[in-house]
């Protein structure tokens, strides 16, 4: 049999939660693990060295916390799907190596760093997005990852490192950023035929290539080595499209490229210009000057209608320059003196009236543009789990927060039907300014410049904002507490008399529990107690009148008042299953039992040495001790706990008369049965104590006399 450790799932490292290694039999393949789907608990951090690897798991549930994936983590597992969540920082080195099921990954920008080897040999693996702040593609990262195709590298990419794609045989697309310093790694990429690489302006791009001349020109345009088979090798020359995208090039700028790049590879390069070439030939400083500003407007705006607009330059241009030419002498035709002055005079300040006329309405477009895209991003603030206020709540994005932070205190139907009234609105002046953009293109009106629809929605907003703020700064610590009470995740134990303390404690204790009987009566005296308050909790958040007669100080009192017994009484069903099977080996159940009708019939208070003995006598000891000294109890109250007392060791005494024990383990189930019992006097006594300490206080106060 293979060596098996059990301990707990995670430890503290550096104040960091980590998830650690599921337990392992070192002789088999894969983990003790059997499982196709894990939901990781919120409170991990850190997924540790090796956690899933060669698990059976397919599907994985990553918390929203999660800093850090440390190496081989799912390494060989079969993982098909997982999400990486937006606060992950750093992905270590191997952690999907040879994850042969896994075909798309999406690694949020958050990530900073991927360690080496990490997708290597993901055969299936077609599609991934990297993070647009990695600096560094690491050695080895996908090696042999045989079906991907395209990739596009992080905007502010430095270096590509030696192996990092080797093997990508399906590999046909590559997008580097002239910020690469250093490109190595793609050998038998036999398929890639299209390099693409972006560059903001002429400077980025010399620098890359002079940086890169010797492996980019040599490897990626130039001879390579092919492996046609294991036992030859054949010099095959290779020769790869090569895109140029950015900004235009002027002519001086493009042979320079030219000189770095070779005769031999230039044929192969191509230019993707992002700007608008100008469109007019005029030789007028003025007007050309009018359309230069046109045409930058228009490289703005990028929308589909730029080209209209820009053949309408043209058009205009070309009516001038032949309304121009038609004014010009001809031969055998006398004109009145003066007339080509007046006629030219009034041509070209027609033409930069139209002129300024269309650039005009393109301004108002950019800035109506940039108004719809602000709107479309206060919709998707509705669809993000908003965990902190905004810094300044008088602004429109931080007010459209706050709804969404303050509305998560609400009962669902409360929060849904804010929520929905912020869409409707959002969507409604979205509409709006969607009409109002698509009619000034189509030429249909003139664009309302005394709309202002920040000012619009900040009126309406303000509306939904004050009443969330009211409700949810109020319901607030009881959404909390209701939390606390629904959630079942256990929580390290600790000696904390706070009632987030309690509850952990309460959950914590039962789930440790080894004995399934003490375990599940447990569980129905906790959650009998904790429905109670739920009920109440969601009763106080529907119900404002309750709200307004109750406050969270007066609940949460009420609640640790009934915690406070039940934490004791699960502390000594703890106690019970720690020494089962060996607590009551030397002792005899019929001489306790004798011995706790002494204690219980005695006058006087019992002895301390009684309240020291063996199990049963040691627990009735302590009723009787606490009945004789708690001042709260009078006689009456005294005599319903020792008739209590009588009737349970009576009963049992009379059960055991003709009964033979002939067992240990029938010995320890007997006197379990009578502790239980005690346990729960004892639990009444504390409910008992409690509630006649608040009566007593209402009774003696002022306002109660009144």
């Amino acid at each position: 049999m293979g060596l098996k450790t059990e301990y707990l799932d995670y430890y503290i490292d550096n104040k960091k939660i980590v998830l650690r290694a599921l337990a392992w039999d070192f002789n088999s393949i894969k983990t003790s693990f059997k499982g196709i789907y894990y939901n990781v608990s919120p409170k991990i951090q850190v997924i540790a060295h090796n956690c899933f690897k060669n698990s059976y798991i397919k599907r994985i549930t990553l918390p929203q916390n999660l800093l850090f994936i440390e190496g081989e983590a799912f390494q060989n597992s079969d993982i098909e799907e997982i999400r990486i969540p937006n606060k992950t920082r750093e992905i270590g080195a191997y952690v999907f190596y040879e994850c042969s099921k896994i075909k798309r990954i999406e690694i949020p920008d958050s990530v900073i760093e991927i360690g080496e080897g990490c997708f290597s040999k993901c055969e299936n693996l077609e599609y991934v997005k990297l993070p647009k702040h990695l600096k560094e593609i690491n050695e080895y990262l996908f090696t042999s990852c045989e079906n991907l195709k395209t990739i596009k590298m992080p905007e502010e990419l430095e270096a590509i490192k030696d192996h990092a794609f080797d093997n990508c045989k399906s590999l046909e697309t590559l997008t580097l950023p002239s910020t690469t310093e250093r490109i190595c790694g793609f050998k038998k990429c036999e398929k890639l035929k299209t390099i693409i690489v972006t560059y903001k302006n002429f400077k980025d791009l010399y620098n890359f290539f002079q940086k890169n001349e010797g492996y980019f020109l040599d490897q990626l345009m130039g001879t390579q080595w092919v492996e046609d088979s294991i036992t030859t090798l054949d010099n095959k020359l290779i020769k790869r499209q090569l895109i140029l995208k950015g900004n235009k090039l002027t002519k001086e700028e493009k042979e320079q490229i030219k000189e770095i790049i070779g005769e031999d590879n230039y044929p192969y390069i191509s230019y993707d210009e992002e700007k608008t070439k100008t469109q007019d030939n005029t030789k007028d400083k003025e007007i050309k000057e009018k359309v230069d500003e046109i045409i930058k407007i228009c490289d703005k705006l990028d929308n589909a209608n730029k080209e209209i607009i820009l053949d309408k330059v043209n058009k205009l241009i070309k009516e001038y320059e032949k309304d121009l030419a038609s004014l010009e002498p001809k031969f055998g035709e006398e004109t009145p003196f003066g007339t080509y002055k007046k006629n030219i005079a009034t041509l070209k300040p027609n033409l930069l009236a139209n002129l300024d006329s269309i650039k005009l309405k393109l301004s108002r477009e950019q800035n109506l543009i940039k108004k719809i895209s602000d709107i479309s991003k206060y919709k998707e603030y509705l669809k993000i789990d908003i965990t902190e206020l905004g810094k300044d709540e008088y602004t429109l994005d931080n007010l459209i927060k706050n709804i969404v932070y303050y509305s998560q205190f609400l009962t669902d139907d409360k929060k849904n039907n804010y929520l929905d009234r912020l869409k409707t609105i959002i969507d409604k002046t979205l509409e709006q300014a969607s009409n109002e953009f698509e009619n000034v293109l189509d030429n249909k009106i003139k664009l309302n410049d005394n709309i202002d629809y920040e000012l619009e929605l900040r009126t309406k907003i303000t509306e939904i904002y004050d009443k969330v703020a009211n409700e949810g700064e109020k319901l607030k610590p009881f959404k909390i507490l209701y939390d606390k009470l629904i959630s079942t995740d256990e929580t390290e134990y600790k000696e904390n008399d706070d009632l987030a303390s309690l509850i952990g404690n309460i959950n914590y204790i039962i789930d440790k529990l080894s004995n399934s009987k003490y375990k599940e009566d447990l569980k129905n005296i906790y959650s009998k107690t904790k429905e109670k308050y739920i009920k109440l909790l969601d009763k106080i958040m529907k119900d404002k009148n309750k709200l307004r007669s109750i406050t969270y100080e007066d609940i949460e009192q009420e609640i640790r008042k009934y915690l406070h017994p039940l934490l004791e009484l699960i502390n000594n069903y703890a106690r019970l299953d720690q020494y089962e099977g060996e607590l009551f080996t030397n002792s005899n159940i019929i001489t306790q039992l004798m011995d706790s009708l002494k204690i219980i019939n005695n006058e006087k208070s019992a002895e301390e040495k009684d309240y020291k003995n063996k199990a049963i006598t040691s627990d009735v000891a302590e009723i009787i001790i606490k009945c004789n000294n708690e001042e709260l109890f009078n006689n009456e109250t005294r005599k319903i706990i020792r008739e209590k007392l009588l009737l349970i060791i009576n009963e049992k005494l009379n059960e055991l008369s003709d009964k033979k024990i002939e067992s240990l383990k029938e010995y320890n189930k007997i006197t379990l049965e009578i502790l239980k019992q005690l346990e729960e006097i004892k639990f009444e006594i504390n409910i008992f104590i409690n509630q006649t300490k608040e009566f007593n206080y209402y009774k003696n106060s002022s306002k109660y006399t009144k």
